[in-house]
């Protein structure tokens, strides 16, 4: 996934785990901060979700409907193809049969296709429906939910749904439309911030009118997000929007929240706030049980074929000042270099960029390989610029 805009932009990079088991419980190592200047013993913190800013989201009927038409696909193939069935590892690699896939997919679908359009038209990559290319591509399913008078929300994630979380809004169509000045002046019916239209609309004004990932999310443990607040109103004021500046927002017993701007519109010190890229920190109440921790989602049911597990791995952020990101990060979170690829610089055609991999010490102690990557708390953030025109 890119997000195109003035400079800034994110990936993100996940992995996918084959396991039997289909959920994974991460057991909170609750931390106290000292002073707010210096960690007691680190930070705890975790890969949450992200979450786009796109053109439209469907309603959650059409989406399910979908679903069950690719979970019957399966069933079908499966059964027509039983005689050529081989392991499931065995099977990696290996093309499956498009003839047979399409005739079964035709006849699943033939009652929504249109009479003047032909299912074998050449296929298009752009303009897609985001949410459709993950329940399509990986398997995965929309597992929660949230919509208001002007915005549409979904949750997508795999099979074990405490791993990947993309959370997707868009304005609702009526909405569409609308500019700035009206979406900013929309009075909302719900009391979560997260969901206002007016976060959507000043991503779209800085981001060139462009979809795109508009929020990197993070959980945080127990006590944790009042010393993240402490430090970036003391070093970073200008990168703390006006709605909590007072601090982070309480959401009953679902869970506190705290969002700051991403990066500088230039360099750190002597720019404002680029408004594009937020950074979201979640602090759970305890007790609480979504999986998906930001408040408002409500859980959908949703049912899995031939879905793996997946889990974020790392997120790259592409960005006008390498340093000054990685200088933020180490003053807020106590983030530092892991890795510089080629002593900084990497090359790729005429393309020439630096990058730097950042990032937290986990107290992660795995047994096994599954636990190690399942396991969220061992945050990657490679940050690039770059140092050529097609860079």
């Amino acid at each position: 996934f890119n997000s195109e805009g003035k400079g800034d932009s994110n990936a993100i990079v996940s992995t996918i785990v084959d396991r039997e088991d289909e959920t994974y419980t991460t057991e909170t190592h609750n931390q106290t901060m000292n002073d707010g200047n210096e960690p007691s013993d680190g930070l705890d913190i975790r890969f949450s979700h992200v979450h786009l800013y796109v053109d439209r989201v469907c309603d959650l009927s059409a989406y399910k409907e979908f679903e069950d038409s690719l979970n019957l696909f399966q069933e079908n193939y499966d059964e027509m193809t039983a005689g050529e069935r081989i392991d499931e590892d065995e099977q990696r690699g290996i093309s499956l049969d498009v003839d047979v896939g399409r005739q079964i997919w035709q006849s699943i679908t033939e009652h929504n296709m249109d009479d003047n359009k032909s299912v074998a038209e050449e296929f298009a990559s752009h303009g897609r429906d985001i949410v459709k290319q993950l329940i399509a591509g990986f398997g995965f399913r929309v597992t929660g939910c949230h919509v208001t008078s002007h915005t549409s929300t979904v949750v997508v994630t795999s099979k074990d749904a405490n791993g990947i979380q993309i959370v997707v809004s868009a304005m609702k169509s009526d909405d569409e439309n609308s500019d700035v000045e009206e979406a900013n002046a929309a009075v909302e019916d719900n009391d979560y911030h997260h969901f206002a239209p007016s976060n959507i609309a000043r991503f779209y004004h800085a981001h060139s009118n462009r979809q795109g990932i508009a929020v990197l999310a993070f959980e945080v443990g127990h006590q944790c997000l009042e010393g993240i607040f402490l430090r970036y109103s003391e070093h970073h004021p200008e990168l703390v929007p006006k709605e909590f500046k007072n601090g982070p927002v309480e959401y009953g017993d679902e869970a506190r929240v705290f969002e700051v701007f991403a990066y500088y519109s230039g360099e750190r010190g002597t720019s404002l706030a680029d408004e594009g890229t937020m950074l979201r920190f979640i602090e759970p109440i305890t007790g609480a049980a979504n999986t998906c921790k930001l408040p408002g989602i409500a859980p959908v049911d949703a049912s899995f074929s031939r879905c793996h597990p997946a889990f974020f791995d790392h997120w790259v952020s592409n960005v006008i000042s390498r340093t000054g990101f990685l200088d933020t990060l180490k003053d807020t979170l106590y983030f530092t270099p892991k890795v510089d690829f080629n002593a900084g610089v990497v090359a790729a055609g005429e393309a020439q960029i630096e990058s730097t991999v950042t990032g937290n010490t986990a107290s992660l102690n795995a047994e096994d390989g599954s636990s190690a990557l399942s396991d969220q708390s061992q945050i990657y953030l490679p940050i690039n610029n770059a140092l050529t025109e097609v860079g």
